[in-house]
């Protein structure tokens, strides 16, 4: 079996490296752990909003808030071992 490495990764990562020009990403978060697990939680709420309603999204879709988890996951994954640096 041939492993590779899923496209949402590809597309979280493809998305991270087009926002480099908001400045150093460590600023979007001042207030360490809680700073990240909220717009975790921000996200997921919005997850759980848009299934539970079954409406259809007026912003951002289901698949843009899980390439954000992605992302905001990723973010806190670095921070917690000392090497976010964006």
């Amino acid at each position: 079996m041939t492993k590779k490495i899923s496209p949402a990764f590809i597309k979280a990562a493809e998305i991270r490296l087009a926002k480099r020009d908001y400045g150093g990403i460590i600023d979007y978060f001042p207030f360490g752990d809680k700073s990240f697990i909220q717009m975790i939680h921000v996200k997921t709420k919005r997850l759980i909003n848009l299934e539970s309603t079954g409406g259809k999204p007026i912003n951002e879709s289901r698949l843009d808030n899980l390439l954000d988890l992605i992302n905001y996951a990723s973010y806190y994954y670095e921070w917690l071992k000392g090497e976010l640096n964006e």
